[in-house]
């Protein structure tokens, strides 16, 4: 999927969660977009402090797009995709969850 459809996707996921108007969805498919772009180029780099810079500067913007209390809401939905990707590289690296074992036999 590429950085423009994974941008509304996301939007649309933050739209179910909190009403956006057009203006604000608009605003947050370019954020996204650049923040996925900007994520993809630089995959190949594991550098955690770069990784964690683009983030910052994708919340930076977002915060200014949002109602403080929207803003709230965007950081729980962040939180709950990090544990989603936590949770994949569980089970994709051969852990179960619940499970203290790396390989359980």
């Amino acid at each position: 999927m590429d950085s423009q459809k994974m941008a509304e996707k996301t939007v649309q996921e933050l739209n179910d969660r909190m009403l956006l108007t057009p203006q604000k969805k608009d605003s947050l498919i370019l954020i996204f977009n650049k923040y996925y772009s900007e994520k993809h180029l630089n995959r190949s780099k594991d550098n955690e402090k770069f990784a964690k810079a683009i983030e910052q500067n994708r919340d930076i913007s977002v915060k200014q797009v949002l109602s403080p209390f929207s803003y709230q809401e965007y950081l729980r939905y962040i939180e709950e995709q990090k544990s989603k990707v936590k949770s994949k590289d569980r089970v994709r690296h051969g852990e179960r969850e619940g499970s203290t074992n790396l390989i359980d036999f």
